[in-house]
């Protein structure tokens, strides 16, 4: 099993913006899940989750999801329309 290779032993300055993605993206993969593991442990984690991150959001950006489902279904059926019935 081999250990993670922390950021700091890596040597690298966090005023650099490659650095800075590299930061945030360990922070992410590494942070968040523990994170979310240790707030939500044995509380129903997955519907507290919802109920105060997800829904909310969801809820607020509604009307801008459905356009975007929308929007991207139709240009699928356009794709696959002339995919299928153009003649080549």
């Amino acid at each position: 099993m081999t250990s993670a290779t922390l950021p700091s032993q890596l040597g690298f300055k966090a005023s650099h913006p490659e650095n800075l993605k590299y930061l945030l993206g360990y922070l992410s993969e590494r942070g968040v899940p523990c994170w979310i593991e240790l707030l939500f442990l044995g509380l129903q984690g997955s519907q507290q989750l919802y109920s105060s991150l997800l829904r909310p959001l969801l809820l607020k950006h509604h009307a801008r999801l459905d356009r975007v489902v929308d929007g991207t279904r139709n240009e699928m059926v356009s794709v696959l329309w002339l995919y299928l019935f153009a003649k080549h």
